[in-house]
C-alpha cells in the first residue's frame, strides 16, 4: 500500500511539473501589467513586481499575476512609484540639492554638468541623456546614498536600490551602443542637403551592423540582405557571443559574480531590442528595391570611378523625367561626362549639387552647353524628397508667425517672412548688410496690389448694386 501511495504521489507530482507554465515575456507588454512586470532571477516559474519587489509565482499562469495586480498593497504601491520624483528630478528640485550634487561630482573628479531630460520632440536627445547618466553614475550613487541617510525617502530608497544594480548600468551601455547608429539616420533624413544618393548605402550599413550583434557570421556573409531570416532563432549566435558594446563587454569581463541567470536575462532583452531595431528599419526601406541603388550615379565618386556603363535603367524608374527626344542625349552626355578630363579629384570634392551645376555651367568651344540634358535630368533627381523634416520645419515657423494677434496674415506676407528668415539665417543681427536693392524696394509699390485688389472689391460691389437697382 505505502509503495502504490508513493506511486501515486510521484505521478501526481509529475502532472503538475508537466502542466506548470513558465513566465512568457509576451505579459510584459500588456496593459495590464506594463510598466512593473519583469522576469524573476529566481527562474521561469517565477515573475517580479518593480513596484513591490516581490517575485511572483507563474505556475498557474496569468491568472496569479492578475491576482497580485489586483490586490491593495500593488495598487498603493504603483500610485506612490507613479507619483515618486525620477532620478533627473530629485536633484534639481532645490538649489541646496544641487549644490550637494556638486560636492559628490567633484569628489569623484566629474564635470559638473547638469542632468538632462529626454525631449518629446527631439528623439535625438535621448542619447545625450543616457551618455550623461553614464558620466554622473558614481557621483549620483553617492548623492542617493546620503538622500537616503539624511532625508528617509521611498523615493530616494529606490533610484538608489536601482543605481546600485549592475544591470542598470549594463542597459545604460548598451543603450550608449546602439542610440548613436539610429541618430545618425535620423540625422541624415533631417538633413536640408540632398541625400538621395546615399540613402541605400547609410540604411544598408546600419542594417549590416545591427544584424552582425546577434546574427552568425557565416549566415550573413552567403544571404543576401534582402532574403535574411533576422526572426529565425536558428540563425542566432549563442547568447555569450552577442556583441552588446565595449562598454558592456568590458563591464561583464569585470562583474563575473554576476548570477548567471540574470545575465541571460539582460541579453535576451538586448536580443529582443536588435530584433525590433532591425524589423522597423526593413519595414521603412526597400531593401530589394533597385531605384535607390541607381541612384548612387548622382554621387561625383561614382561618375570618377565609371563603375555605370549606362543610366537607362536609372531612366526607367523615372520616365516622367525623360522623353524619346533626350533618353539617348542623357546617355551619350554621361558616357562622355565619366571619360572627360574635368572629373578631377577637386570636383569630387564638392557636394553633389555643387558638382552637377558645374557639370550644368560646362560649355564646349562653341560656348554652348557641354551636358544641357544630363545636367537637367540630374539636378531634377536632385529635387526628390528624402524625408519630412524640411517641410515639417516650414509649418513649425509658420506656426510661429501665426499667433493669436497675427492670424489674418496674407500667403504673400508669410512667404516674404520666410524667406527673409532664410535669407539672415547665416548672419548676426549686427553684422548683416543691407543693400541699396533692399531700400530702394521698400516703397509704396509694395501696397500697389492690395490697394488694386481693394479698388476691384469696391468696383465690383458697386456693380452688383446697380444691377439690383
Amino acid at each position: 500500500m505505502a509503495s502504490e501511495s508513493e506511486e501515486d504521489g510521484s505521478e501526481g507530482s509529475r502532472k503538475k511539473a508537466r502542466y506548470a507554465q513558465k513566465y512568457n515575456t509576451t505579459w510584459e507588454s500588456d496593459p495590464e501589467f506594463k510598466g512593473w512586470l519583469r522576469p524573476s532571477s529566481k527562474g521561469q516559474l517565477f515573475g517580479f513586481c518593480s513596484a513591490c519587489h516581490v517575485h511572483i509565482s507563474v505556475s498557474h499562469g496569468k491568472m496569479e499575476v492578475r491576482k497580485h495586480s489586483a490586490s491593495k498593497k500593488h495598487k498603493q504601491n504603483c500610485t506612490v512609484v507613479a507619483k515618486q520624483p525620477s532620478v533627473l528630478d530629485m536633484p534639481s528640485c532645490s538649489p541646496k540639492r544641487m549644490g550637494i550634487l556638486k560636492e559628490f561630482q567633484s569628489f569623484v573628479n566629474v564635470r559638473p554638468h547638469k542632468l538632462l531630460h529626454p525631449s518629446q520632440t527631439r528623439w535625438l536627445s535621448l542619447h545625450m541623456v543616457v551618455a550623461r547618466l553614464l558620466e554622473q553614475y558614481e557621483a549620483l550613487k553617492l548623492y542617493f546614498t546620503g538622500a537616503v541617510l539624511d532625508d528617509r525617502l521611498l523615493a530616494s530608497e529606490n533610484i538608489l536600490q536601482r543605481l546600485n544594480n549592475p544591470f542598470t548600468k549594463l542597459y545604460l551601455q548598451f543603450l550608449d551602443f546602439v542610440l548613436p547608429i539610429f541618430n545618425s539616420l535620423n540625422l541624415q533624413m533631417q538633413s536640408e542637403s540632398p541625400q538621395v544618393h546615399t540613402l541605400h548605402k547609410s540604411v544598408l550599413q546600419s542594417f549590416k551592423t545591427l544584424l552582425e550583434c546577434y546574427l552568425k557570421d557565416e549566415y550573413l556573409q552567403k544571404i543576401p540582405i534582402s532574403k535574411v531570416e533576422y526572426k529565425d532563432p536558428r540563425n542566432f549566435k549563442e547568447l555569450s557571443c552577442m556583441y552588446l558594446g565595449a562598454k558592456v563587454g568590458m563591464s561583464l569581463c569585470q562583474e563575473q559574480a554576476l548570477p548567471l541567470k540574470d545575465v541571460q536575462v539582460f541579453r535576451q532583452r538586448c536580443q529582443i531590442f536588435l530584433i525590433e531595431a532591425v524589423t522597423q528599419i526593413s519595414k521603412r526601406f526597400p531593401f530589394d528595391g533597385t531605384v535607390f541603388q541607381n541612384l548612387k550615379v548622382l554621387d561625383p565618386l561614382t561618375v570618377k570611378s565609371k563603375s555605370v556603363a549606362s543610366l537607362v535603367p536609372l531612366m526607367a524608374s523615372f520616365p516622367s523625367l525623360v522623353t524619346d527626344q533626350t533618353l539617348q542625349d542623357i546617355d551619350t552626355e554621361w558616357r562622355l561626362l565619366k571619360n572627360s578630363d574635368m572629373v578631377s579629384s577637386e570636383m569630387c570634392d564638392l557636394n553633389v549639387t555643387q558638382f552637377w551645376v558645374k557639370v550644368r555651367d560646362t560649355k564646349t568651344g562653341n560656348n554652348e552647353p557641354m551636358y544641357p540634358h544630363l545636367s537637367t535630368f540630374m539636378l531634377n533627381l536632385l529635387c526628390l524628397p528624402h524625408s519630412s523634416a524640411t517641410v515639417e520645419r516650414v509649418f513649425s515657423s509658420i506656426n510661429r508667425m501665426k499667433t493669436k494677434l497675427r492670424n489674418r496674415l496674407s500667403t504673400k506676407t508669410i512667404s516674404g517672412l520666410l524667406h527673409t528668415k532664410r535669407m539672415i539665417s547665416n548672419y548676426n543681427c549686427h553684422g548683416f548688410e543691407i543693400k541699396k536693392e533692399m531700400v530702394k524696394r521698400m516703397n509704396s509699390e509694395m501696397y500697389k496690389n492690395k490697394c488694386e485688389q481693394k479698388t476691384a472689391a469696391e468696383t465690383t460691389a458697386a456693380d452688383d448694386d446697380e444691377v439690383e437697382d
